[in-house]
């Protein structure tokens, strides 16, 4: 157990690492940032940082000495890196976890070794791969992606026949990709779960989803779903969270068909930005629970106490935004983020009723 005035490590200094110090500092725990660049949104809410390349193992070395355990806000960092802290202090959750979930091949090969329902899908690794792949396809359209990185629409594109295979593959670089199947699905939904250092597991009701170029647009809760299939969606992530042996906070995406199937998208293995509205719509949010599950202190029973709803902000939205809202029943979260760009993430706001 961590006692109070702590210090809490987090690799990583974005929107997530400012949320996630914003909540310490309620259960009496301070923060210490490790960044590889000086402008970041978590500066003014930490309690100091590490600026440093996350290759120099002086300086992350350094970093691991003042802090008493470790957590990171991004899936996207060096495994290496986060390898290497774990040599020094507690790393949660496992860098090994990243082996998997940062690459989309293996996860989805993870995923299919536990018997957990996705879409079919293709690795690619060669032009031979893709040969082979169009052997297999029975139907289109598909989704290619690039096995590592990318996110929020990045790295991916929608195939409608084999030439497009072809293309999009030489785009995206002759990385290794995945293929999936497209899913014309009903609603999209996630699962934010919570486990700790002894096994526990709580999970928040799912929650869901709509996107707009491949961006996060709004999250709902209660989602308009049956009562099996929000039951069947805990028990897979609650399935997941277990054969991980995982530590925190986690979030699994899921298409809900047509004939109400629950398919895993994604695993993500931090808090997500479809859980910010947990910080409204429940007794505990998903930064308290992760905190809570790091410094090995008793997690919370989960209990919904509002209807929410989250919106992105994003890009140049942020200035119209805070002109336009009616303040009651609002939450307005600014990340100050210097730099305002198209597709970035600046903020969002959460009504409740």
């Amino acid at each position: 157990m961590l006692n109070k005035g702590g210090i809490i490590g987090i690799v990583g200094g974005g929107q997530l690492a400012k949320l996630l110090s914003m909540e310490s500092k309620k259960l009496g725990y301070e923060t210490h940032i490790l960044c590889d660049n000086l402008d970041f949104p978590a500066k003014n809410d930490a309690n100091t940082y590490t600026i440093a390349n996350y290759h120099d193992n002086e300086k992350t070395k350094a970093f691991a000495d003042k802090v008493d355990v470790i957590t990171y806000e991004f899936e996207n960092l060096p495994y290496e890196t986060l390898d290497y802290l774990s040599q020094l202090k507690k790393v949660y959750p496992s860098p090994e976890i990243l082996k998997i979930t940062q690459n989309r091949i293996r996860e989805k090969e993870f995923l299919e070794k536990i018997n957990i329902k996705t879409s079919a899908f293709f690795p690619i690794l060669s032009k031979d791969g893709i040969d082979d792949c169009i052997k297999k396809i029975s139907n289109y359209p598909l989704v290619i992606k690039t096995a590592k990185s990318g996110y929020d629409g990045k790295g991916q594109k929608t195939l409608k026949n084999e030439k497009d295979i072809y293309a999009a593959w030489s785009m995206l670089g002759e990385v290794p990709c995945i293929i999936e199947q497209f899913i014309n699905f009903q609603c999209e939904i996630s699962v934010i779960v919570v486990r700790d250092i002894n096994g526990k597991i709580e999970c928040f009701e799912p929650i869901e989803n709509i996107h707009k170029n491949h961006i996060l647009d709004t999250s709902t809760v209660p989602a308009a779903i049956t009562k099996t299939v929000a039951s069947n969606a805990e028990t897979i992530a609650k399935k997941i969270a277990q054969k991980l042996e995982y530590v925190g906070t986690m979030c699994v995406e899921f298409f809900v068909d047509k004939n109400q199937n629950v398919l895993v998208n994604e695993i993500a293995p931090r808090v997500h930005n479809s859980g910010h509205l947990t910080i409204e719509a429940f007794n505990t949010n998903q930064f308290e629970q992760h905190l809570r599950a790091v410094a090995n202190i008793p997690l919370k029973s989960i209990e919904r106490i509002n209807k929410a709803k989250m919106k992105n902000i994003i890009g140049l939205d942020v200035e119209e935004f805070a002109k336009k809202i009616d303040k009651a029943n609002t939450t307005i979260y600014n990340y100050g983020k210097t730099e305002v760009r198209a597709n970035r993430k600046m903020g969002h706001i959460t009504y409740i009723s």
